[in-house]
């Protein structure tokens, strides 16, 4: 989402300014000491070393106080980063300082959209997803509705990673695109919703479609939804050799089904089919019935190091039951692979608890590069873990934009979620040490 250079939208750079002079100009009553003033000052005049000294000084962020000092102190320092010059930096933060309950930010995103640049597009598209709440949802769609089919469909990809369940609209009137990589987008989209109400949608463009490929993606998505109705074409693309595509989303749906009948038939296919994105997906599945079998290939697969087949099993990690695979993450860690190391890290952080935490901190240690550092920033605020606190604060005078507003977006999440956890929004105040 962030890796071109590009030229400043005149709205972002108005609405920066704005923000920054709010940022000075803001009085926030803390207390006897009042001392994120002079923190608010620090960040504004750029110091960020002394500001994050002292944040640490004056608060402990195992209490609401704290925690709400922390919460503050991450979100000014995104609000800076609308400053930046790099516009896909605009777009994270601009995501960021949405989900953190900032609406505005719509607005920049969708400016941002408007650029003839097909990755600031994507950028703006992936940062209206990630806020994700109903009004990001409706900008989503008035660029859909607005786009050219290219457009259309970078837009129902972010629209098909929304965990809000109100995106059924969106996503139910995409399937009716006349392009075919936008309607099975947005069909794979509401099977991953768990949104009910996608069931009658789904089962009249099952009984409408004649192509393979559609029909076992509309079956596994009603699958993922509760409805078994679309079994039949299921088992009828997992034993048609001759639409490989088909073949390999039947065979991830049989790992949907747990249902241990489909085991031998998963591993025939493992076994007998040439096509490597079905033996793949053959052991993807099997990996939801506990088969050593599964796991052995995926490993051997990542060893392999055959380019294509990196990508396909990192789109592929969130389709694996990793309880009982947890050795296929830690050999995707290892992968030189830039995007296979993404992938884990984001599923490690949806599935990890205090030990991938400590884990992840201390490869911060071991990882100089700035990419690098900021996925594992990334990935500690996914956990947001009172253990992820400290190396994400460490992060944030860091010099490269891309590891300093990964690091505060990742805190500010942290900060809200054990906020949330402790039941209070407490305005911070000066804790001793």
């Amino acid at each position: 989402m962030r890796n071109v250079r590009l030229s400043v939208t005149a709205l972002a750079t108005t609405f920066a300014f704005s923000a920054l002079a709010a940022i000075c100009e803001a009085k926030i009553q803390v207390g006897p000491g009042q001392p994120m003033e002079a923190i608010e000052k620090l960040v504004a005049k750029g110091k960020l070393a002394e500001a994050t000294e002292r944040l640490s000084r004056a608060y402990r962020f195992d209490n609401p106080e704290g925690l709400a000092a922390l919460r503050q102190f991450s979100i000014m320092i995104l609000r800076r980063g609308l400053l930046e010059r790099d516009p896909y930096e605009r777009c994270y933060v601009a995501s960021s300082l949405g989900q953190s309950g900032e609406p505005d930010n719509i607005a920049i995103l969708t400016t941002a959209f408007k650029s003839t640049k097909l990755g600031l597009k994507t950028a703006a598209a992936d940062g209206l997803g990630e806020i994700g709440d109903d009004a990001a949802i409706a900008a989503l769609e008035r660029l859909y509705r607005s786009g050219t089919n290219g457009e259309r469909q970078i837009v129902v990809e972010a629209l098909a990673g929304v965990a809000n369940p109100n995106a059924v609209s969106a996503l139910s009137e995409a399937t009716g695109s006349n392009d075919k990589s936008v309607r099975l987008i947005a069909i794979k989209g509401l099977g991953r919703l768990r949104n009910r109400e996608a069931i009658p949608r789904l089962r009249q463009l099952l009984a409408t479609t004649q192509d393979p490929m559609e029909k076992a993606t509309i079956a596994r998505s009603l699958l993922q939804l509760g409805d078994d109705s679309g079994m039949a074409a299921i088992k009828a693309a997992l034993q048609n050799p001759h639409e490989v595509w088909a073949m390999a989303t039947a065979a991830l749906a049989m790992g949907d089904a747990h249902d241990p009948r489909a085991v031998p038939m998963l591993k025939q296919a493992l076994t007998t089919q040439d096509d490597i994105d079905v033996r793949l997906a053959a052991a993807v599945a099997l990996t939801h019935y506990n088969d050593p079998a599964g796991v052995e290939f995926i490993k051997g697969a990542i060893q392999a190091d055959d380019p294509i087949t990196i990508r396909h099993i990192g789109e592929l990690l969130d389709d694996i039951d990793l309880t009982n695979a947890r050795e296929i993450l830690t050999a995707a860690l290892a992968n030189p692979d830039i995007g296979l190391r993404m992938a884990a890290l984001k599923t490690l952080s949806s599935i990890g608890g205090e030990p991938e935490a400590v884990a992840l901190k201390d490869s911060l240690a071991k990882i100089d590069e700035p990419t690098g550092r900021a996925l594992i920033a990334r990935a500690l605020g996914r956990l947001a873990r009172p253990a992820c606190i400290e190396p994400l604060l460490a992060m944030v005078p860091e010099s490269t934009p891309v590891v300093r507003y990964t690091a505060a977006a990742a805190l500010e999440r942290t900060a809200s979620r054990l906020l949330k956890q402790s039941g209070s929004a407490q305005t911070p105040g000066v804790m001793s040490r």
